[in-house]
């Protein structure tokens, strides 16, 4: 059982590109069901690999995170309140808003709200389903940063002094041309002063990185032929054009906020948010180099010690993480249809309906063979009565019917009356007459067949349904034909 995990760039990063999401290469990592990394690189939508569970992790500037106070109440009835709980946290109409709730409840009995634009993504759970991943997760990238100990977050020497004369939050200031989300609030001032630690993440989509072949992988390309430099850390992002877009998540908490920034803004920004809460500082490496609790220290041009947090490491956080964004409608029970993954989800019930179609026929040529064989047991049977019966029959092809025949012959030669003879016919029309008088009968003819014709005298009232039924139960049976009756020896 294999797990995809993609990391999305940011909505905006997806409008600016003019490739589209389709297109555009996405940093991804293949790990098998013991969590081992099988393969990491960028591909775009089309050539991602398959695998039995895919999740997306999220950009921090996607994602708005909130704690709320819910009501007792899930399902539909916890989709209908959660737009009033977050409406006043929000610019535009809730209703126009994805809403999901995270599985677990703070001290304060608090729970973790994420939201997301609902048109957005619901466009991007499309795509990636109708590129063949069924099975879908979104998790926020602010949950999968790892939150470190307040007493190993690096914290700079001057950090005590500074902290105390910075009362404000300085993320917005215009001097450092943050370009925060509009829809991601900054920390208060309360939250600021806490000595909770927070973590940095920090995310340059467009920095070249080597694969696990020790080529370099960019965003223009799925894998360069040229041989990657040994003297390159992946690990260690520099500053290279001033005006390079870097995406920085800050988690705090179970919150955080994202924020898109100016390669050149990168340091102040940095020390500017380290001077409100001790912080620690990721840099994403795209070649494993380090686990969690092994991060070493590289000399990077931060104003702080980075840790690198390498992408498979990322990655298996965000195949651990509960936080599902893809609830309600979004769920994968609620986005299944019939035919959206062609024949492979009815497979199961494809061999069964086709096992039992077998079985049917099977069962039936089986029972087919057991009723002819019996067929031709009671014909051979019959066959042999009417040999012995009749010995002068040489030829028998049907033997009921020449039985039947035979024993007729027997009968009139004996003397016995058959049922078409003429006094068993017209002894069965005498009870049968009920209420019509025997003079009513005009004339009877018996040309020495099969049957009796009677006539009766105009201006007979006859029942004719009532004689019928009354031959019926003598054995005959009749047919009225413009007045004249036939009756004959009702068929056995």
């Amino acid at each position: 059982m294999s797990s995809l995990i993609v990391l999305l760039p940011s909505a905006d990063a997806q409008k600016v590109d003019t490739r589209g999401l389709d297109a555009m290469p996405m940093l991804f990592a293949l790990l098998d069901r013991s969590g081992q990394t099988m393969r990491t690189g960028h591909a775009p939508l089309a050539e991602l690999p398959r695998a039995l569970t895919t999740v997306l992790v999220v950009a921090a500037r996607d994602t708005l995170l909130l704690k709320v106070n819910l009501p007792p109440v899930t399902g539909p009835r916890l989709k209908r309140v959660l737009p009033n709980v977050v409406e006043e946290h929000l610019i535009q109409d809730a209703q126009q808003s994805h809403i999901a709730v995270g599985p677990d409840t703070d001290p304060q009995g608090k729970r973790c709200a994420a939201i997301v634009e609902r048109e957005w993504f619901a466009g991007l759970i499309d795509r990636f389903a109708a590129a063949g991943h069924r099975r879908l997760r979104a998790v926020p990238l602010i949950h999968c940063i790892p939150v470190p100990d307040a007493q190993i977050a690096p914290q700079p020497a001057h950090e005590n002094v500074e902290r105390r004369e910075q009362t404000t939050a300085v993320a917005g200031d215009a001097s450092f041309g943050l370009e925060e989300d509009e829809a991601t609030p900054e920390p208060n001032s309360a939250e600021a002063n806490t000595d909770l630690a927070a973590s940095a993440l920090i995310v340059r989509h467009g920095v070249r990185s080597c694969g696990h072949d020790g080529r370099k992988v960019g965003n223009d390309s799925h894998i360069d032929d040229t041989p990657g430099d040994p003297m390159i850390d992946a690990s260690r992002p520099s500053i290279g054009d001033g005006d390079e877009p870097i995406e920085i998540a800050v988690r705090q908490g179970v919150t955080g906020f994202g924020m898109t920034i100016r390669a050149a803004q990168l340091d102040t920004t940095i020390a500017e948010l380290a001077k409100r809460q001790p912080l620690a500082v990721y840099s994403l490496a795209f070649e494993a180099s380090a686990e969690h609790g092994h991060g070493h220290v590289s000399t990077t041009a931060f104003p702080l010690a980075a840790l690198t947090l390498p992408w498979p490491t990322l990655a298996r956080d965000a195949l651990a993480c509960r936080f599902d964004l893809c609830q309600f409608e979004f769920a994968n029970s609620g986005r299944s249809r019939a035919g959206a993954g062609g024949l492979k989800p009815w497979r199961i019930a494809i061999g069964f309906v086709a096992a039992t179609l077998i079985v049917s026929l099977v069962a039936v040529n089986v029972q087919w063979f057991q009723l002819r064989h019996r067929r031709d047991a009671l014909n051979a049977q019959m066959t042999e009565l009417v040999k012995t019966a009749f010995p002068d029959a040489t030829v028998i092809l049907d033997p009921h019917a020449q039985m039947v025949t035979g024993l007729a012959r027997l009968r009139s030669a004996a003397g016995e009356l058959s049922a078409n003879d003429f006094p068993v016919l017209a002894a069965g029309l005498s009870r049968a007459l009920g209420a019509i008088p025997s003079s009513a009968i005009a004339g009877l003819d018996y040309n020495g067949g099969n049957a009796l014709d009677v006539t009766f005298k105009p201006g007979t009232t006859v029942d004719n349904d009532g004689l019928t039924r009354r031959l019926a139960a003598q054995g005959l049976s009749a047919q009225e034909d413009n007045g004249k009756w036939s009756i004959r020896s009702a068929p056995r």
